[in-house]
């Protein structure tokens, strides 16, 4: 993964191609035509987002637990929160004049989930750079980055001037100057001159099972709307030699009219035929069991969970997941998942933000969550038994103050273990 305050663009490559009204649709929406370069696999992972439930569910998983994060501005000083009104901090307690912060990081999360780009412009009046007035994510759908021909990337220290982003919207182009735009993104292995800064999305080496999963539903939807006809009634009697004789018209119309009217799986019908006819029933009902399409779903699911770093227990009813194995599920899912990504976000804004020349710093915290309350509890006990356990052996004279102050150091408790 990586970050850049800099710019880009958005080229069409190989892939699915949605709905010819969906990308009409789309693009007349935000103002698009057709002299700019949009990304038919974009707007692809648009529509799976957008169409296919069990793609829609992780992602916002996702973003449901990034959400919970706390952007902490906090003194370098003491680790307390700062009470001043920078400019800064009031942007990053409100990011815009209609996002609060939760807001602004869900919809960042969606974003980077679903096309694997991440931009965020700071909006500042000119040569002011630090007087920030507001904090937006931009749809990477709408960002064209424009990279000229250069040296080659590993003979230059800085982003090339010859990279620039622009946005459009409502028919116009909005350059994004360098120092007003974070870039986040996913990592790209096709790296490659002109196509060096934007990042892959998870859903690109998803395609065949999120069309498995399209095809499953289709299928159980032709199966439940056009089911045709459940069976064959027909006559069982035969003549002399043995032949079947044919129900005649009237006879037919007859049990139609009966079926029709009396029988059904309500309680004012009939639930069997009872008829003097000698008559003989195949079934023609098609066995979902047998198509294994749930099967299919689950396993496409698991690996979308497995793409977006999502345990499979998460997802809501599944079957068989016990309390304990969904909050183990839940703890690992942040400590590997949420928490390094979030912190990937706020390394991101504190190098904007240069927090290393000032006397405050910007730290994406889940303390707060309830899956983590237990371990701080645990670990209070356990620090509570240990501190009186040294303090007997230094009463006794078993050990000096030093060696009491490197064992706290050593479980860090006590000065030293401040982050900065």
């Amino acid at each position: 993964m990586g970050w850049f305050n800099t710019k880009k663009t958005i080229t069409k490559s190989d892939g699915d191609i949605p709905a010819k009204a969906f990308i009409t649709d789309f693009l007349t929406a935000i103002g698009g035509n057709s002299s700019v370069k949009w990304d038919i696999n974009k707007l692809q992972y648009l529509k799976y987002y957008l169409e296919v439930p069990e793609v829609a569910a992780v992602i916002n998983i996702k973003a449901r637990a990034r959400a919970k994060v706390k952007w902490e501005v906090l003194s370098k000083s003491n680790d307390q929160p700062v009470k001043n009104n920078d400019p800064i901090v009031r942007t990053l307690r409100q990011p815009n004049y209609f996002q609060s912060q939760k807001e602004f990081i869900m919809q960042s999360v969606l974003f980077k989930e679903i096309f694997g780009n991440e931009f965020i412009y700071l909006l500042s009046p000119a040569a002011m750079s630090s007087n920030i007035k507001g904090m937006f994510t931009i749809p990477p759908l709408i960002v064209d980055i424009e990279e000229t021909r250069t040296p080659a990337f590993w003979l230059q220290s800085e982003m090339p001037d010859m990279v620039k982003y622009t946005a459009k919207w409502g028919g116009q182009i909005y350059p994004l100057e360098n120092n007003s735009l974070i870039h986040i993104n996913n990592s790209n292995v096709q790296v490659r001159n002109g196509n060096m800064f934007l990042g892959e999305s998870p859903m690109r080496s998803l395609g065949v099972p999120i069309r498995n999963i399209i095809a499953a539903y289709e299928a159980r939807n032709v199966l439940i709307e056009n089911r045709g006809a459940l069976g064959i009634l027909t006559n069982n009697s035969t003549d002399g030699i043995g032949s079947t004789l044919p129900l005649d018209q009237k006879e037919k119309e007859k049990l139609q009219e009966d079926y029709q009217a009396r029988y059904g799986l309500t309680k004012s019908k009939w639930q069997m035929i009872i008829t003097s006819l000698n008559l003989k029933w195949q079934q023609m009902a098609v066995d979902i069991d047998k198509l294994k399409l749930f099967e299919e779903t689950k396993a496409d699911t698991e690996r979308i969970c497995d793409a977006y770093g999502v345990p499979f227990e998460l997802l809501a009813n599944e079957k068989g997941v016990t309390f304990d194995n969904k909050k183990t599920a839940e703890k690992g899912f942040y400590l590997n998942t949420i928490i390094p990504e979030a912190e990937e976000q706020a390394g991101a804004l504190n190098r904007y933000f240069e927090t290393m020349n000032k006397s405050w710093y910007l730290r994406a915290s889940f303390d707060h969550l309830d899956i983590f309350q237990e371990n701080k509890k645990e670990r209070a006990q356990s620090v509570t038994m240990i501190i009186n356990g040294l303090s007997r052996a230094y009463q006794d004279g078993a050990i000096t103050i030093d060696q009491y102050k490197e064992e706290l150091t050593k479980m860090g408790v006590g000065d030293g273990q401040r982050g900065n």
